[in-house]
């Protein structure tokens, strides 16, 4: 999230208004602050991990480059974490490389029915969302790939990635209904050109788990787990999957309006806060939310919060961890 006092302009993303409809506190500690718990810290670098990998695979790279692309991220955002307190084995190298093998040999890009040599990688959008009180307010974020059919070139789909170690049921449905995708396909169709529509949007999810590695034989493979233990569908191990999120008029038009009111609150609690934490004041004024909605049983920041810690400032430096990749800037 940005703010431009001057032109009187805010930017903000999906993840920020998502974090704000939930609970204030999380909105405040992780898009003005840029706190994130320290439990978050090796997932969202697996997911960055794994992102260069499929950006890579769809930029139309080979596999053996993919594979290096993906190497090399983790090299320089999972190892430093290697110390981290329960570093999960499915962050270990060589079962990130294994799954990532398996997801490439599983996703050929001509099984996407998309036309990869026209489309765009992380790409970033930048789009007038609406106005209040004087100000401007934008909608932006980066998607990981947006592109014409192959069949037909006038028809445009967003292809957004998830990473998750449970790809069940309630996971997928999870994604299915996130309002991020909503803002996705919003974005698309306010920039495309006369002529061109938006198809919809296809979830890629990553069945990002600690795949077999045993070297006992695979009854369905005959080989190693170790070998096969990383393969996708049809007959693998690891349930990767994407699938056309379907999105109706209803629920997009449902979407834009949530969307204006909470991008207007947002606008309104950065202005009536001071920009300085100013002790344990900056908190005080702040609502818990999650604790009317069950959303505190899911949060990370639950054990500063709500979990004993008493969200005091002394608290934050062994419990969260400083993100500053959007930093809250006031000109």
């Amino acid at each position: 999230m940005r703010i431009d006092r001057p032109s009187k302009t805010l930017w903000i993303d999906g993840s920020g208004m998502a974090s704000l409809a939930a609970c204030e506190t999380a909105f405040v500690m992780r898009h003005v602050y840029h706190y994130a718990p320290l439990a978050e810290a090796v997932p969202l670098a697996l997911g960055n991990v794994y992102h260069s990998m499929v950006a890579s695979h769809f930029d139309g790279r080979s596999p053996s480059q993919s594979m290096t692309c993906l190497s090399t991220e983790w090299d320089a955002l999972v190892e430093p974490l290697r110390n981290a307190d329960n570093f999960p084995k499915r962050a270990l190298k060589a079962n990130v490389e294994r799954v990532a093998r398996g997801w490439i040999d599983s996703n050929p890009l001509e099984g996407w029915s998309l036309d990869f040599s026209h489309g765009h990688t992380e790409i970033e959008f930048d789009v007038p969302l609406c106005s209040h009180a004087g100000w401007t307010i934008r909608y932006y974020g980066r998607a990981d790939w947006i592109g014409p059919s192959a069949d037909d070139p006038e028809t445009w789909w967003i292809v957004e990635t998830k990473t998750t170690s449970i790809p069940d049921e309630w996971w997928i449905k999870r994604y299915y209904r996130m309002a991020q995708l909503n803002g996705y396909r919003f974005a698309l169709a306010s920039s495309l050109p006369g002529g061109a529509r938006v198809g919809g949007v296809l979830l890629n999810v990553i069945h990002a788990g600690e795949a077999p590695a045993s070297p006992r034989k695979c009854a369905r493979h005959g080989m190693p787990y170790e070998k096969c233990g990383g393969f996708g569908p049809p007959d693998g191990h690891m349930r990767h999957s994407h699938t056309s999120i379907p999105i109706t008029a209803e629920r997009q038009s449902a979407w834009l309006e949530l969307a204006k009111a909470t991008a207007k609150q947002a606008l309104r609690f950065v202005l009536d806060r001071p920009r300085a934490w100013n002790g344990s004041k900056g908190l005080a004024r702040t609502l818990v939310n999650g604790t009317m909605t069950d959303r505190c049983t899911i949060c990370d920041f639950d054990p500063w919060c709500m979990g004993g810690a008493g969200r005091s400032r002394s608290t934050i430096k062994p419990m969260l961890v400083k993100r500053d990749w959007q930093p809250f800037q006031v000109v």
